[in-house]
């Protein structure tokens, strides 16, 4: 349906996009970034000389596992990024309803740069302000960019199992038992999604959305 302090991800709104990213982005899950290309490339340039020893073999099995590994964990990075993208994308376009009509140079002003309105958090807090959020979705909204935050900034490759990230999900009221947290991800943003939606419709789509950086 349905954005980053400088983070590796699609950071630029540009207008509506189509309303059934969330949902694809659940439903596909890694598909979404082609992570079977790059297996099948690693698996590609697993060959083995007929000469080789069961040692090199089982080197050659772990090089493999572990490529599998790695590309698993940049698309989960990559599911919590973009999807974190979509929401500050829609953030912005919910604050825009409350606002009189703006040029394309104040928007830019505004929403780029070094503008009041460029960052992730404060699109939250001027939302939260201007009653277009209540406390409950700020709270959720808050954890989002903290994991979307620990995804493109840490050092090695995290997943939605890695315990930095597992942390952050204590801040959600989720129901006991509750481990699947990419799946618990998708679900708090749809229902953010959602909310937006609601509060865009009833003012009227906006027809220029800023960027963001």
């Amino acid at each position: 349906m349905v954005a980053t302090n400088n983070v590796a991800a699609p950071n630029q709104i540009v207008g509506r996009e189509q309303p059934e990213r969330l949902s694809r982005l659940a439903s596909c899950g890694g598909g979404c970034f082609d992570s079977r290309r790059r297996v099948n490339s690693t698996v590609g340039a697993l060959t083995l000389a007929s000469g080789n020893t069961m040692n090199n073999l089982s080197d050659s099995i772990n090089e493999f596992i572990a490529s599998i590994r790695r590309v698993q964990a940049r698309t989960h990075a990559e599911i919590g990024i973009v999807a974190a993208a979509i929401i500050e994308e829609k953030l912005a376009e919910a604050l825009l309803t409350k606002m009189r009509p703006l040029s394309g140079e104040m928007k830019k002003r505004l929403f780029d740069g070094y503008g009041p309105l460029s960052s992730f958090s404060a699109k939250i807090d001027f939302s939260f302000a201007l009653q277009i959020i209540d406390t409950n979705i700020r709270s959720d909204l808050t954890t989002v960019r903290k994991i979307r935050n620990q995804f493109a900034h840490s050092v090695s490759l995290v997943n939605f199992t890695s315990p930095e990230i597992v942390a952050h999900f204590h801040h959600f009221n989720l129901p006991p038992g509750e481990s699947d947290y990419q799946a618990v991800y998708l679900r708090k943003l749809k229902e953010i999604d959602t909310h937006l939606d609601s509060i865009i419709g009833m003012s009227g789509p906006s027809t220029d959305t800023p960027s963001s950086t």
